[in-house]
């Protein structure tokens, strides 16, 4: 005769099951912020490389433009990335050929572009600070006419070194926008965001 579990023993497995899955869970979403902030982070890193070694290649300046909300639609603000070239620093830029917007995994928003990084231990602001931006035509609605936008980008020389005189800092942060970037970090958590620094003389990218 095959033995049968009474209620009771149900009752305790699905108790011990409980206590499990209440302990692994915040494991687990620490675990899921971690690969998208990274996962973000190689993204761009990513652009960034490729952006440079295109700019020395083909001897000409490469802007990776990181749209913020002020001037490009909702869908590509503060997640999509995009690499656009220029015969001259002040030209007009189109995108790199054979590329397209490349989008950061959900969960994970470009925060901020800054000059200077953050003090050990310091957070995240409530808003960001950016002050990299420039001025760059790209037709970002694919109309056949460029766009003047005063968007957050990052511009390599056809040395590979930036166009700008200082280190830029890019924040790669667990967010989303929302007609803004929403932090989703909370108070006594581990830092879900990583900074991106691009050294203004060489042009190489580094993470911390």
């Amino acid at each position: 005769m095959a033995s049968r579990f009474t209620l009771v023993e149900l009752l305790v497995v699905m108790v011990v099951l409980g206590i499990l899955m209440a302990i692994a869970g915040p494991a687990f979403d620490k675990m899921t912020v971690g690969t998208g902030v990274d996962a973000g982070v190689r993204a761009v890193t990513g652009q960034l490389r490729m952006a440079r070694q295109y700019a020395i290649a083909n001897r000409k300046y490469v802007a990776v433009v990181l749209p913020d909300d002020t001037t490009f639609s909702n869908d590509t603000a503060a997640v999509a990335i995009h690499a656009c070239q220029s015969d001259t620093e002040t030209g007009t830029y189109t995108p790199v050929p054979d590329t397209s917007w490349e989008f950061l995994p959900t969960g994970a928003v470009v925060f901020e572009i800054t000059q200077s990084d953050r003090a050990e231990g310091a957070s995240l602001p409530a808003s960001p600070t950016d002050n990299c931006s420039m001025q760059v035509k790209v037709d970002v609605d694919d109309d056949g006419t460029d766009d003047d936008l005063d968007a957050r980008a990052i511009v390599f020389r056809p040395t590979g070194a930036l166009a700008a005189s200082s280190t830029h800092v890019i924040t790669i942060a667990q967010g989303y926008y929302d007609s803004g970037i929403q932090l989703t970090q909370k108070t006594g958590e581990a830092k879900n965001w990583r900074e991106i620094h691009i050294n203004p003389f060489t042009g190489r990218v580094k993470v911390e």
